[in-house]
This record gives C-alpha cells, sequence and structure tokens, in this order.
C-alpha cells in the first residue's frame, strides 16, 4: 500500500490543503503549529473514520471553517487505486452513512478502469489487510508519545506477533496458564471459604445436622397439624360475626356525613312544591326579553346621539369658505419659505464676512509693524522666503546652539574634574597617614621579632614548621607503639592468670584422680594417669615462667621509651633553637613567672609553637595590609597626576570652542549686512521674520478671497429681497419688519388657510357616514321590537312586567330542580334501593347527636372484633411457619440423597482440581524451557536493529513470556532493565521492536510507516543510524516523517537525497 494524495478540506488547523506524497520517502517540514502531528491524525480518520465528539483532542475540529474532513488517495499491490472520502457533515455527491454519523465514501479503480464502490469493512479487510485502528496507531503512525509508551508493545493484540516464532504464542500460553490458576483457586485454595470444594464441605456439615434433627420433630407436627385447624375455624366463625357490625358502621357514618345535605335537600323539596305552575315559556326567555330589551335602549341612546353629532358638522361647514387670492400665491410662498434660512445664513454670513475683512486688514498692518515699523504691504510682498535662505540661517543658528551646549558641556567637565582632583589629592594624603600609622602599630607590636627581612622571616618559619610537622609524626608513632605494647601487656597477664588457674586445676587432678583409680583397682591407670598429669603441670609451670620473663623484659622495655618520651631530644632541640631565631626568648613570654626556660616536656612544646602560629599569623596579616595601603597610596597618587593632565586639556577645548564662535559670529553679522537686516538680529529672530511674512502674504490672500465672497452675498441677498417685494399688495412697496419675518407670517397664513381646507374635508367625509348609521339604527329598532312581541305572544304575557314575572318563577323551579339532583347524586350514588331506603329512615329517625352516639358505639363493636380476628390470623401465620420448618425436619430420606449428591460433586471437584494441576505444571515446565531455549524471530530482528541504533553498545533485546518488561542486554554490564535506560536510549529500543514487528508481520499488503518527531532524543550518530534503517526499510514499504528541526532535515537530505520534502507553511 502506498498513500499518493492527501486533500485537506478542514481538518484542525488546516484548511484546503493539496499534498503529493508518491514519494518512498516523504519527510514533511514545518515550525510548530504548522500541522504536521494534525496530518498523522488525518490519515488515521481517513483510514479508520473521524472520532465522535466524546473525544475531541483526536477529532480536530476544523478552526479555519471548511467541511470537516477530505480525501486520502492511495494504491495497493495490485495497482488499484483507492479514493477514501470521509466528511463529518453533508456534501455534494453523497455517500454511505457511517456509524459516526459522517459521510463516507470508498472507491477502488482497477487497472482496467472499473470502479467498485466498497464499505468500510471491505476497505480494512482488502487494503490493510485486516489492521486494526489500535495496532495501526501503535505500530504504523506514532508520534514521539506513542513512542516512548511500553504499553504499547504488550497489548493484547501485539502478544502473538511477539512471540509468533515460538510454541504458537507467547501471550496464549500465560493466558492459559492464569486461567488454570484462577479456576483451580476457584475449586479449591488452603483456609478458603468461597472455593467450591468449602462450599460442597459446609453443605454436607449442615445436611449431617439436619439428619440428626429429623429424628426428634414428628410429634411436635402432629400437634401443629391440630392447632392449625383448631384455629381456622375460629377464623372462619369470627369472619361472619365481624360482618354485620362493619356494614351498620359504615350506614351510620354516612348519615352523619350527608345529614346537612339532606336537610338542604328536604327545604328544597319542599320549596318546589310550593311554587305556582307555569304553562309554557320560552327556553331561556328571560334572560333572551332583558337582552333585547338593553339592545333597544342601546339603539334608542345611539339614534340620538348620531342625530346631535350629524347637526352640528353640518354648522361646521357652514362657517368654514376659501380665499382664491390666497390660493394663487401659495406656490410663490413656499418657494420663499424654503429660502428664508439660506436668506438668513447668507446675511449672517455677509455680516460676518464684512467683519473677517476687517480682522485680516488690521492683521495685516499688525504683522508687518512686527517686522519692520518702516515696511509698507508692498515691502512685505517683495521680502524673499526662499529655502536657501532658511537653510543658511538655520545652520547658523545650529551653529550658535552647537557653541553652547558644547560650552556647557565643558564647563561641567571642567568643574567635574577640579573637584575629582581634590578627592584623590584627600585620599592620598590619607592613605599616606594610614600607612605610617599602621608601620608605627607593627612596630610597636612586633618587638619580639628579631629584626630580618620579610622574604628571610618567611624561609626560617616555613623551616619551622616542616620541622614541627616532623616531630608530630614521630611523637605520634612513639604514642602508637606505647598503645601497642599496653595492650600486649594486658594480653599476657590474662595469659598468666590462665595459667595459674589451669595449673592450680591440673595439680588437683593430679592428687585426686590416681587415688580414685587406685581406690578401684586399677593401678596401672592410676600410674599412666599420674604420670600423664605430672608432666601437663610441669608444661603449665615452665609456659607461666616465661611469659613471666617476657612480661618483665616488656616492662622494663616500655618504661625506657616513656622516659624518652617525656624528655628533650634532638628534634625538639632543633625546634627550639628555629624558633629562638625567629622570636627572641619565646619561652620567658610563654612562662607565668617570666624566667627564661626550656620546654619540659611535648605538651610545652606544642604550647609554645601554637603561641608562635599566632604571632606569625597577625605579622603576616600585618604585612599584607601594609601592602594593601601602598597599593592605594601609589593608586591614589596617579589619578591625581592623571586629572591634572585631564584639566588642561579641557581648558585648551574650551580656548579652541571660543574661537571657532568669534569667526561664526563675524560671518553672521556679514550675511545680515548683505540682506540689509539689523545687525543686532539672532538667527531665531530672521526664522521667526520668515514665519511672518508667510503669516502676512497668506493673510494678503485670504482677504482677496474673502472680499469676492462678500460681492457675491449681496447679490443673493438682493435677489430674495426683490422676491418678496413682489408679492406685496398693490402701491405697498416697502415692508415695516424684516423679510424673513414677513415671510414667516405669510407663510403661517398660507398654512392656516390649508388647515381649515383639510378640516372642511374632513367634515364633509364624516356627514356621509352620519347618515348611513342613522339609517341603520332605525332598522334595528325595528327588528328588536318585533323580537320582544314575538317572546309576549309564546309567554301568554299581557306586557313585558308579566312576562318577567313569570320567568322569575320558571327561572327558580329550574335551579331547584338542578340542586336537588346533584344532592341525591352525592348523597345516594352506588347505593340499592334497599340501602336507601335504610339511609332515608334513620336519617328521619335520629338527630345529629343520635346519629354520632350511635356511630361511636359500632366502631367499638368493630374494633373489638377486627382486633379478635387479627389476633387468630397472627396465630394462624406462626402455626403455619412452625409446620414449614418441621416438614423441613422430618424429610429424611431428601436429606440423605442430598448428602449423597453432596459427596458425588465433593469427588468430581477432587479429580478435576487433580487435573488442572497437573496441566498446570505441565505448562510452567513448558515456558521455563522456551524462555531458556528458544527467542522469538522479531525480538532476534530487533535486536540486529537496536545495535546497529546503539552503534554495538547494546547487542541483545530480551522479554520474559508473561511479565511486562523488556531488557536490553550491555556489552559490558549485562542485562538492563528498559525503565533504568536514558530517554534516548529506551525511545531506540522501541523504535528497534517496531522495526521488527512490522517487518515480521504476515500481511497482504505493506502498511505505509508514519512517524511525527521520534528524533527529538537521539544524538546525531544514532540518528544516523536510524536514517540509514528508514532507507532499507524504504525499499519495501513507504515512510513518511514530520519534523520541525533543521538538523534532521540537513540529515536527511545528506543520507536519504531521493527523498521528498514538503514544507508546510506556518499557521497564521
Amino acid at each position: 500500500m502506498r498513500i499518493e494524495r492527501l486533500q485537506i478540506h478542514g481538518f484542525g488547523r488546516m484548511k484546503e490543503q493539496d499534498l503529493i506524497t508518491n514519494a518512498p520517502i516523504t519527510v514533511l517540514y514545518g515550525p510548530n503549529e504548522a500541522g504536521k502531528s494534525t496530518i498523522l491524525q488525518f490519515v488515521r480518520a481517513m483510514l479508520f473514520g473521524i472520532p465522535s465528539r466524546a473525544y475531541p483532542t483526536e477529532r480536530y475540529e476544523p478552526l479555519l471553517g471548511g467541511v470537516h474532513g477530505g480525501v486520502l488517495t492511495a494504491s495497493d499491490g495490485d495497482d488499484c487505486k483507492w479514493t477514501i472520502s470521509r466528511f463529518t457533515t453533508a456534501i455534494d455527491g453523497g455517500g454511505n452513512p457511517s456509524n459516526r454519523g459522517e459521510k463516507v465514501t470508498i472507491t477502488r479503480t482497477d487497472g482496467e478502469g472499473s470502479v467498485q464502490q466498497l464499505t468500510q469493512q471491505d476497505m480494512e479487510r482488502i487494503l490493510l489487510g485486516g489492521m486494526s485502528r489500535e495496532m495501526f496507531t501503535q505500530l504504523f503512525a506514532i508520534s514521539l508519545t506513542e513512542l516512548q509508551e511500553i504499553r504499547t508493545l504488550q497489548s493484547e493484540e501485539m502478544s502473538s506477533y511477539l512471540f509468533h516464532a515460538g510454541i504458537g504464542g507467547g501471550g496464549e500460553i500465560v493466558r492459559a496458564e492464569r486461567k488454570l490458576i484462577q479456576d483451580m483457586e476457584k475449586l479449591y485454595k488452603p483456609k478458603g471459604r468461597v472455593q467450591d470444594s468449602a462450599k460442597v464441605l459446609q453443605s454436607m456439615e449442615r445436611l449431617e445436622k439436619q439428619i440428626a434433627e429429623s429424628q426428634s420433630s414428628l410429634q411436635q407436627y402432629n400437634d401443629n397439624a391440630t392447632a392449625l385447624e383448631h384455629t381456622e375455624e375460629k377464623i372462619i366463625a369470627q369472619e361472619s360475626v365481624r360482618h354485620d357490625p362493619t356494614n351498620q358502621l359504615h350506614l351510620l357514618m354516612k348519615a352523619v356525613e350527608i345529614r346537612p345535605m339532606w336537610i338542604d335537600w328536604s327545604e328544597a323539596e319542599a320549596e318546589f312544591s310550593a311554587l305556582p305552575s307555569v304553562i309554557a315559556f320560552p327556553e331561556d326567555g328571560l334572560h333572551r326579553f332583558k337582552s333585547l330589551s338593553a339592545e333597544q335602549d342601546a339603539l334608542k341612546t345611539r339614534q340620538l346621539q348620531l342625530t346631535r353629532a350629524y347637526e352640528e358638522w353640518m354648522t361646521k361647514l357652514t362657517d368654514l369658505q376659501g380665499d382664491n387670492k390666497l390660493e394663487g400665491q401659495g406656490v410663490a410662498i413656499e418657494q420663499l419659505s424654503g429660502r428664508v434660512e439660506s436668506y438668513e445664513a447668507k446675511t449672517r454670513e455677509l455680516q460676518e464676512t464684512r467683519a473677517e475683512v476687517k480682522a485680516l486688514d488690521q492683521r495685516v498692518g499688525h504683522i508687518v509693524r512686527q517686522m519692520n515699523p518702516k515696511w509698507t504691504r508692498a515691502e512685505l510682498e517683495g521680502f524673499s522666503g526662499a529655502i536657501g535662505e532658511r537653510e543658511s540661517v538655520r545652520r547658523y543658528a545650529a551653529g550658535f546652539a552647537g557653541y553652547d551646549r558644547k560650552m556647557e558641556s565643558l564647563g561641567l567637565e571642567l568643574q567635574q574634574v577640579q573637584r575629582q582632583r581634590e578627592d584623590a589629592d584627600a585620599h592620598y594624603r590619607k592613605s599616606r597617614t594610614a600607612y605610617k600609622e599602621q608601620v608605627d602599630m607593627g612596630r610597636s607590636q612586633f618587638t619580639m621579632m628579631i629584626e630580618y627581612s620579610r622574604h628571610e622571616v618567611t624561609g626560617r618559619w616555613n623551616e619551622l614548621q616542616t620541622e614541627v610537622e616532623r616531630w608530630r609524626e614521630n611523637h605520634l608513632l612513639q604514642l602508637a607503639s606505647q598503645g601497642q605494647e599496653e595492650s600486649e601487656q594486658a594480653i599476657q597477664q590474662r595469659m598468666n592468670q590462665l595459667f595459674s588457674q589451669l595449673l592450680w586445676g591440673s595439680g588437683i587432678l593430679t592428687v585426686l584422680l590416681p587415688i580414685i583409680l587406685w581406690s578401684i583397682g586399677s593401678t596401672i591407670g592410676a600410674v599412666t594417669v599420674a604420670a600423664l598429669l605430672v608432666m601437663v603441670d610441669i608444661f603449665f609451670i615452665f609456659k607461666g615462667l616465661g611469659l613471666t620473663k617476657k612480661q618483665g623484659s616488656s616492662r622494663s622495655g616500655r618504661s625506657g621509651r616513656s622516659s624518652s618520651v617525656s624528655g628533650i631530644g634532638p628534634d625538639e632541640q632543633r625546634i627550639v633553637k628555629l624558633m629562638s631565631e625567629l622570636v627572641s626568648h619565646p619561652w620567658s613570654a610563654a612562662s607565668s613567672d617570666g624566667s627564661a626556660r626550656l620546654p619540659l616536656n611535648a605538651r610545652e612544646l606544642e604550647i609554645g609553637i601554637r603561641e608562635l602560629r599566632q604571632v606569625m599569623e597577625m605579622w603576616q596579616l600585618w604585612h599584607r595590609k601594609l601592602d594593601e595601603l601602598l597599593g592605594e597610596q601609589k593608586a591614589c597618587h596617579e589619578r591625581a597626576e592623571g586629572l591634572v593632565l585631564e584639566l588642561t586639556r579641557v581648558e585648551e577645548r574650551m580656548s579652541k570652542e571660543e574661537q571657532t564662535f568669534e569667526h561664526l559670529q563675524s560671518e553672521w553679522e556679514n550675511w545680515l549686512r548683505d540682506r540689509s537686516l539689523v545687525d543686532h538680529l539672532s538667527p531665531e529672530a530672521v526664522l521667526d521674520m520668515f514665519g511672518l511674512s508667510e503669516q502676512g502674504l497668506e493673510l494678503l490672500n485670504n482677504l482677496d478671497k474673502i472680499r469676492r465672497k462678500e460681492i457675491q452675498l449681496e447679490q443673493d441677498c438682493l435677489g430674495f429681497e426683490t422676491a418678496c417685494i413682489r408679492l406685496l399688495p398693490e402701491g405697498s412697496n416697502n415692508l415695516t419688519i424684516s423679510h424673513s419675518a414677513w415671510v414667516e407670517l405669510k407663510k403661517q397664513e398660507w398654512l392656516e388657510y390649508q388647515e381649515m381646507m383639510r378640516e372642511r374635508e374632513k367634515l364633509q367625509s364624516k356627514v356621509e357616514p352620519i347618515e348611513e348609521q342613522l339609517s341603520h339604527v332605525v332598522d334595528e329598532l325595528q327588528r328588536v321590537s318585533s323580537l320582544m312581541i314575538n317572546l309576549l305572544t309564546i309567554s301568554q304575557s299581557d306586557n313585558g312586567e308579566d312576562y318577567l314575572r313569570r320567568g322569575v318563577i320558571h327561572q327558580r323551579k329550574d335551579e331547584l330542580t338542578r340542586s336537588m339532583l346533584q344532592w341525591e347524586i352525592a348523597m345516594f350514588s352506588g347505593m340499592n334501593d334497599g340501602r336507601r331506603a335504610e339511609l332515608i329512615t334513620l336519617l328521619k329517625s335520629m338527630d345529629k347527636v343520635q346519629l354520632e352516639q350511635a356511630c361511636r358505639q359500632a366502631e367499638a363493636q368493630v374494633h373489638e372484633a377486627e382486633a379478635l380476628w387479627n389476633d387468630l390470623q397472627q396465630r394462624r401465620g406462626r402455626l403455619l411457619q412452625e409446620r414449614d420448618r418441621l416438614e423441613q425436619l422430618c424429610l429424611h430420606d431428601t436429606i440423605l440423597q442430598q448428602l449423597e449428591e453432596q459427596k458425588t460433586t465433593l469427588k468430581k471437584i477432587t479429580i478435576e482440581y487433580a487435573v488442572m494441576s497437573i496441566c498446570s505444571e505441565l505448562i510452567s515446565r513448558t515456558r521455563h524451557i522456551y524462555e531458556e531455549e528458544k527467542q522469538p524471530q522479531v525480538l532476534k530482528l530487533a535486536s540486529t536493529y537496536f545495535e546497529r541504533l546503539t552503534g554495538g553498545k547494546y547487542t541483545r533485546i530480551v522479554m520474559k513470556m508473561g511479565e511486562k518488561e523488556l531488557l536490553a542486554e550491555h556489552c559490558d554490564v549485562g542485562l538492563v532493565d528498559s525503565g533504568k535506560l536514558s530517554r534516548g536510549t529506551a525511545e531506540q529500543m522501541y523504535l528497534a521492536m517496531r522495526f521488527a514487528l512490522t517487518s515480521t508481520m504476515d500481511t497482504k499488503t505493506t502498511i505505509p510507516l508514519l512517524f511525527d518527531d521520534i528524533f527529538v532524543n537521539f544524538d546525531e550518530e544514532r540518528m544516523v543510524a536510524a536514517l540509514s534503517i528508514l532507507q532499507e526499510i524504504s525499499a519495501s514499504r513507504q515512510i513518511m516523517m514530520m519534523t520541525c528541526h533543521r538538523y534532521v532535515l540537513d540529515h536527511i537530505h545528506r543520507i536519504l537525497p531521493t527523498a521528498q520534502i514538503i514544507s508546510l507553511p506556518s499557521s497564521t
């Protein structure tokens, strides 16, 4: 299989990307977030489906828009072209919806051009060789995360590939062994309680106990049956007795409940009988008659209102009349009204323009006076402001400003150098004083030191320290030998005590044992034992004498050495001599009385050396401090001399700058005279004059423009005023108010006239509907009168009052009938005639108090009967339970049969456990033989790859069956657990395992390898080795790599020159 093309429409950060990947090795290079990992996940999604929304990190929703999905084009070994199209939303062309709610279309085109549409299962079986999504992700399309996970190499699906070269699958053997152990533990486990064998034994014990108890329970069973029969008879009798009080109680409670309702029902029945009868009355006649009466009154009122309104509108129409002259001037008035705002604005603008002309004229005169009081506007217009002139002035201004800045800077620098010089002189004087004080202090403090040069004192002190170290080493050796002799003496004393005790014991045995042997008649034995014991005694005597002599000699030697240690030897004398050469009378200073004497022992000598060391350390510290003060004094002196030179250089620079300024000043004065300007003007003032001249010229231009605008405004205002005069009445040519106010008055008059005409039209439109409404109201009055007469005729009433009285009687009878019917339903619903008669009899014969008293008596009887019945039921239940228990105890034969069945079950469990135990032992032995003698082909090939990747440092990979760990064999250390390897080495081992697995898998097609930045933790040498292996693999399998590192790409160019490089742009 070879992936030839990837068309990404929308996946993660990628949108509308088309990649051609038909080379044996394709490298996708780009920075972070360029889409490399997105492409890896896109290939997974195209082959096995886009994950659902439950996995958002693997789904890669499009972030930049576009349809979620794309198209993958691949070819297989039969030269067939596969096109896999997946989208999560509907697209043109349709497709088969998958179980993830996506649109997927898979087509296969053979060499002859015939197209076949296939399903996902067909594609996985034919193109991928039955490869699952998990296997593809863990083995063929991996990123750095999957590479670092060892568990992906030990999943259930990969176990057969890891051990397929052995005895048929190491994973299956391990699972079978574990299954046997689990099944054995289900059957039997020492001290177990839930195993099958333990349950059978517990059941057998329980059955044996039941057999013993069943033989004594027969008499109890007979007594229980008799008592149960008597109890059931009493329950039947009590059932018939308790029924009547319950019925009577229900009847009395019902009577108490409905008594208020029954009283209302009786009163309604009496009222219904007392009302007179009405022979004929229309249905809902009372309501209809009242509605018609109300409608008739409303129509009469409406008729009166319409009549009054018609008269009012007609009066108003008569008052409204038209004006023909004003109508003729209406168009001109509206035109002038539209021009009023423009006229007023132009009038204001004309006034503002005149004021602006005056102000500009004043500003121009002011500018001319500022430039030169003698100048006129003509001279202003002729003043030159050329760019060249301005640049010349700016150069002079910059020169003067630069002089000021330099002089200011040099002045500050001069002050700073003077202050630094004063400070340097003060520091120099201070350092000289401190050096002199330190010299005087040291001479007074180290008067005991013999005067030598510093170099000689240091040499003598080093020589003294060397002698002291040598003396200390000798002294320590003497002390060590003395301690060893003391320990030997202690051992010899203990040996003397032991030999003395043995001698006493041997003497006692020499006397007693021969006497005992002689007394029992063994004369020869007595003599022999006596001779032997005497020889032993002689040996102990001579041994003890030898030890005594040796101890005495060692004591004398030790006393001699101790005397030599405590005295003064030649080494000590040399140390004292060297000390005397450094310090005058060193021991007189150390003694309490001040007398000069030599040290008596090593301890006093050590104290003297320690005190001398303190003095020498203080002396050396004093000299170091003198060196520091002398160096500081020299530095201050050199700094003061340097500052004097710096002060001279600053003064020379200031003099040079003053000469340059004088030359620039003379050039500036010549420039002013050439242009007839005042001599005392500065460059800044001349620049201001250039600015004033520009302002003046600009003001003159503006003044000409404004004057032209003033003339135009005057003409526009005059045209408006002429149009107003034309509308005046004949003989009147002047206005007493402003033209705009007169136009507004005329406009208001014209609007009022238009409003009057609109009001007249509205009145005319309102009169016509009123006339129509009056005609309609008259027709309705006639219709209502005919309906009312019809109702009176049906009810046989003389007038409206008689009709209303008959209607009230009829309505009351209907209400009573409905109420009585509702009460009867509420009181007697669900009762037969007999029960109803009994209830009515109770209500008529008893009042409320009597009914409540009868209810209480009936309740007491019912409670008493219920309590007795409940007691009998509980007793019956207890007897039934007892009978069931006794029946179980009495089933002797059944229990015996169950016991035999349990024994048979136990025998089967024992046989099954024995068979499983033998099988487990055989499998365990077989597995150990396999682990020791055979290594899978996968691990052999992986070891070869691993050895090449590590440059021969690791030679083999070992994986024990059933244990989830990989071991690497180092050429020097041996087997090393993969968890103890460095990250880079562990990743190389896992990569070698994947290379071996892909090479040995027995699949119908070669699946491409996709790697996403797996060389991050590889050094250069091992990365080169990995690329060489990939070059070999690419001869039989397509490889796609993703990387963001430039150095990896450089090595790929060098090692894999035929590789296809695709650069991915960075995401925006």
